[in-house]
């Protein structure tokens, strides 16, 4: 797939270099990745967009007349103008820039934004590693490792030549969000917990009142012994 400045996503077969379909987003592509998920993550101007893998090419199959798909799955409004996006290996999370100095990170099941990362210095290419755990490359050969659900941070050893001055930046993550979300899009729709309902029958509360008595009942005699013992030990 390839993306242009005019706002054009084109899809190409490589063994023959033919155009097979295209379709628009609407701002200069600034990049491109694949989700695990079955689609493109597109950035462009100050949007993500979520585009199916075939830009929605008519099904050859399809009776005459019948629409072409819409390949616009989704978008995600970015609070500046991203250059570099990445998803994780599950893709239940995608993370960006803003152009700038900020990372921000969005879970994908109701595409809010649980994590940003704030630096006093221009960001440079991102990518995920296992799970959530986010890599972050920065100038002058210093990269940075996020935990984005977490929001814990690591920071390489500087380079050659260089003091280690701190770098400030500032991590924001927002652990209910993330969590929840990374759990509802994992189980596939799916509940994420299993609710039981005790049987509130007469034979159960017979069986819990007996269970109570019997131990009460030991509590006492066991007292009771130590009791003797003591008294006749003074004795």
């Amino acid at each position: 797939m390839v993306g242009t400045g005019s706002g054009d996503l084109a899809l190409f077969d490589l063994a023959s270099g033919t155009q097979l379909f295209a379709t628009r987003v609407g701002a200069p592509v600034a990049n491109i990745t694949w989700s695990p998920r079955g689609y493109w993550m597109v950035a462009a101007g100050s949007q993500l967009h979520m585009v199916a893998w075939d830009l929605g090419m008519p099904d050859p199959e399809a009776p005459e007349g019948t629409p072409p798909p819409n390949p616009h799955l989704g978008t995600i409004d970015v609070p500046g103008n991203p250059h570099d996006v990445a998803v994780n290996a599950d893709g239940v999370v995608v993370a960006c820039d803003d152009g700038a100095q900020k990372v921000l990170v969005y879970e994908l099941h109701e595409k809010r934004c649980g994590t940003t990362i704030e630096y006093t210095r221009d960001v440079g290419q991102l990518a995920f590693g296992p799970d959530t755990s986010l890599g972050i490359g920065l100038e002058y050969a210093d990269a940075n490792r996020v935990d984005v659900v977490a929001g814990h941070l690591t920071r390489t050893a500087p380079g050659l030549g260089r003091g280690s001055e701190p770098w400030f930046p500032r991590v924001k993550a927002d652990s209910h969000i993330m969590r929840g979300a990374i759990a509802a899009m994992r189980a596939g729709g799916g509940p994420i917990a299993t609710v039981r309902q005790v049987d509130s029958g007469g034979g159960t509360n017979w069986l819990l009142i007996g269970g109570i008595v019997a131990g009460l009942i030991v509590l006492c005699c066991g007292c009771l012994g130590i009791g003797g013992v003591v008294y006749r030990f003074v004795l």
